[in-house]
């Protein structure tokens, strides 16, 4: 019988996530057959989808395929840094795509860490305090990589909304200095929104002197929720889950509709448009592929998240199968870049052309001047230079208005 003195502390959500799951589908409560005082309970219930017969089978493949996904965005994403601070250097979008390749990095590493520390605590391989230390810190690392790459992503597409609208402002506004203030403000706003994470659970001996049996004596070290999951957090959590998981879509969809707007009406205007402005217009195209791309594999984790809410219910396939695809997401973004963006594919073969193909000189195309770059070269956010008659067109504006004349214009649009 339970003792009048006894209180319950609710387990951390990884903690449920070990235990093996309820057969009869209920949240579990630990009470220790010593005292009858210490009472541990799941905050949700944890299932295999498919069944406990197929379910582990499935999720062993899912961490082997996490691996394999990561091994390869870790290194798709360092060739992609290499490559966009050689052929767009201090341009702002250099800095915003060099920031979300290393959010894609930590995505990938931290993924595999996860999964392999998760498959060595299942298969109580080590069950140590330090194991479950790491793995905990590992495991916040990657959610941090998410929100990171899903915001920066948002913030590319605000970048390239204001590049196409306002082309001579935007030079302005998004300076390489200004556009390096701008990018440390959204990261720590990244970071706050992480926070409350670091905050939720702490690990804590499980007493196994009160627990000599069941499914916590395999446990000797547990998550617990701290006073603030407890406490104030009970009440920030809908809102926090809602900036976290759920806000960052709707902005993508409504940022990438107004910039397409835009560039269906500078479209109309084609006789104005420099050449510049026509490539950091096609460059807003190509970046809605990976926005795409970003919705797609994103809206999974959404749906997931409405299914564990309504259900109170933790499908450990559903986990793997998030963090498969948020790790599949974090590939995409290299090849993106080579297949649509030219200048991209120049540089890479130029940097890499020599030792891939073993020639002693890769020929680096450029349109007008048809030799290899030299130092000055390397200084443009392109090297394709079309002096178009748009361009030629545009010139003759701005030797006839002001420029506020000229901003008039962008307002129009």
């Amino acid at each position: 019988m339970l003792d009048s003195r006894a209180s319950t502390t609710i387990l951390g959500y990884w903690t449920c996530y070990f235990l093996e799951p309820s057969a009869n589908n209920v949240r579990e409560e630990f009470i220790s057959p010593v005292d009858n005082v210490t009472v541990y309970r799941c905050s949700k219930i944890t299932q295999y989808l498919l069944g406990s017969n197929a379910g582990p089978t499935i999720c062993v493949i899912l961490c082997v395929l996490i691996t394999i996904v990561g091994i390869f965005g870790l290194l798709v994403n360092i060739l992609s840094i290499i490559v966009l601070r050689r052929s767009m250097k201090g341009s702002a979008l250099q800095h915003l795509l060099v920031t979300l390749a290393v959010f894609d990095i930590s995505i990938s590493v931290f993924a595999i860490l996860t999964v392999i520390l998760l498959q060595i605590i299942l298969d109580n391989v080590n069950r140590s305090k330090a194991i479950l230390c790491v793995f905990w810190v590992t495991a916040l690392l990657y959610s941090l990589g998410r929100t990171g790459s899903v915001f920066t992503t948002i913030l590319v597409s605000i970048e390239r909304y204001l590049v196409v609208v306002y082309p001579f402002r935007a030079r302005i506004w998004l300076s390489g200095r200004r556009s390096l203030v701008l990018i440390s403000v959204w990261l720590l706003g990244i970071i706050l929104i992480n926070i409350p994470w670091w905050l939720v659970s702490v690990l804590v001996d499980t007493n196994l002197d009160k627990f000599p049996k069941g499914k916590l004596s395999k446990y000797p070290y547990i998550y617990v929720a701290t006073n603030f999951s407890t406490g104030i957090y009970t009440w920030l959590r809908p809102i926090h889950d809602f900036v976290d998981f759920v806000m960052p879509l709707p902005l993508l969809l409504i940022f990438n509709a107004l910039l397409f707007r835009s560039i269906y009406n500078w479209n109309k205007r084609r006789e104005i448009l420099s050449g510049k402005h026509t490539r950091e217009i096609n460059a807003a195209k190509m970046f809605a592929v990976i926005v795409i791309a970003v919705f797609s594999c994103h809206t999974f984790g959404v749906i997931n998240f409405v299914i564990s809410q309504t259900t109170q219910t933790t499908y450990r396939e559903l986990v793997l199968s998030i963090i498969l695809t948020v790790t599949l997401n974090s590939t995409v973004n290299f090849f993106v870049y080579y297949w649509y963006g030219q200048s991209f594919r120049d540089h890479f073969w130029y940097i890499f052309g020599n030792k891939i193909l073993g020639r002693k000189e890769y020929i680096f195309p450029l349109v007008e001047m048809g030799r290899t770059p030299d130092s000055s070269d390397m200084q443009q956010d392109t090297v394709h230079f079309d002096r178009t008659r748009g361009q030629n067109e545009q010139c003759r504006l701005l030797g006839r208005m002001g420029e506020d004349e000229l901003f008039d214009i962008e307002f129009q649009n």
